[in-house]
C-alpha cells in the first residue's frame, strides 16, 4: 500500500514537471541554452511542487496504469509547449527587429551565436534578444508565464479525456504567425524608414558627388543614425513587447486548445 502511494506521488510529480518544464524547454529566457540542465530541472521540481498534491488528488483511485500515465505526460508535454510557445513570441519579434535593421544597415556579415536562440544572429538581433531576456526578469513576466501556467491546470485538467483542437486551430496558428511578423514590422519600421531616408540622401550626393565613395559612407552613417534613434526608441519596444498580464498567453493558447480538453 506505502508502495502503491509512493508510486503515485511520483507519478503526480512526473505529470506536473510535464507541462511546466515543456514551457520552460520552449520559453527562450528559460531553455537548457541559458539556464544549465540541472539548475532548469531543479526550478521545474521547484515550481511544480504547488500543483503536485493537486493531481495527486484527482488521480483516478487504484494502481496507476503506466500507459495511461505516459499519454497523459504527452498531453502535459504538449499543453506546455503550446503556452511556451506563446511566451517566447516577444523573445522571436526582438531579434527579427534586431535581424531586420541589421540587414537594412548591411550589417548581417557580423554575425553571432545567440544562446537565447541557438542559432547565428546579426549583433542587433542578440543585443535585442538579451535586453528581452533580461526585461523578462526585471519587469517580472517570469511572474506572469508562471501564473499562466498555474490557471492553464484550471483551464485545461490534467485527466481529462484527451487534447481536443479548435475547429479553426490551424488559421489561429498562421494568425499569430502573421501577427508575429506584423509586429516586427510595425516595430522596427521607424528605424527603417530614417535608414531609408538616409540612403535616399547618399544617392542624391553620389549624383552630384561621385567622385565620393558612398559605399564606404553608407554603413557608418545608417548605423549612427540607427543607433541614435535606438537610444530613444529602445524603452517603447520593450513595453510594446512583453506581456504585462496572464491572458497575453492563455487567450491565444486557448484559439488552438478547446477549454477543458
Amino acid at each position: 500500500m506505502h508502495y502503491v502511494e509512493f508510486h503515485r506521488w511520483i507519478l503526480a510529480a512526473v505529470i506536473a514537471m510535464a507541462r511546466i518544464g515543456g514551457a520552460f524547454a520552449v520559453c527562450p529566457a528559460l531553455a537548457d541554452s541559458m539556464i544549465p540542465g540541472i539548475a532548469r530541472r531543479a526550478a521545474v521540481l521547484a515550481f511544480s511542487f504547488l500543483v503536485i498534491p493537486v493531481i495527486h488528488d484527482t488521480m483516478p483511485p487504484g494502481e496507476p496504469n503506466l500507459w495511461m500515465f505516459s499519454l497523459v505526460a504527452l498531453k502535459e508535454a504538449f499543453i506546455g509547449f503550446l503556452i511556451g510557445f506563446f511566451a517566447a513570441v516577444p523573445f522571436w519579434i526582438a531579434e527579427n527587429v534586431g535581424n531586420f535593421i541589421d540587414n537594412q544597415r548591411g550589417a548581417t556579415m557580423g554575425e553571432v551565436y545567440s544562446p537565447l536562440s541557438g542559432t547565428q544572429v546579426s549583433t542587433f538581433g542578440i543585443f535585442f534578444t538579451q535586453i528581452a531576456s533580461t526585461m523578462f526578469f526585471v519587469s517580472g513576466a517570469v511572474l506572469i508565464l508562471l501564473g499562466a501556467l498555474y490557471k492553464s491546470f484550471e483551464i485545461w485538467p490534467v485527466f481529462t479525456v484527451g487534447v481536443e483542437m479548435t475547429s479553426d486551430a490551424a488559421t489561429n496558428i498562421l494568425f499569430a504567425a502573421d501577427d508575429m511578423m506584423r509586429k516586427t514590422v510595425v516595430i522596427s519600421a521607424p528605424v527603417i524608414i530614417v535608414m531609408f531616408l538616409a540612403t535616399l540622401g547618399l544617392g542624391l550626393v553620389n549624383r552630384t558627388a561621385p567622385q565620393l565613395n558612398v559605399f564606404f559612407l553608407s554603413m557608418p552613417i545608417k548605423s549612427a543614425l540607427g543607433i541614435a534613434l535606438l537610444v530613444i526608441y529602445l524603452p517603447f519596444i520593450m513595453d510594446m513587447l512583453m506581456y504585462t498580464k496572464e491572458t497575453d498567453i492563455l487567450n491565444p493558447a486557448m484559439t488552438i486548445l478547446k477549454e477543458g480538453g
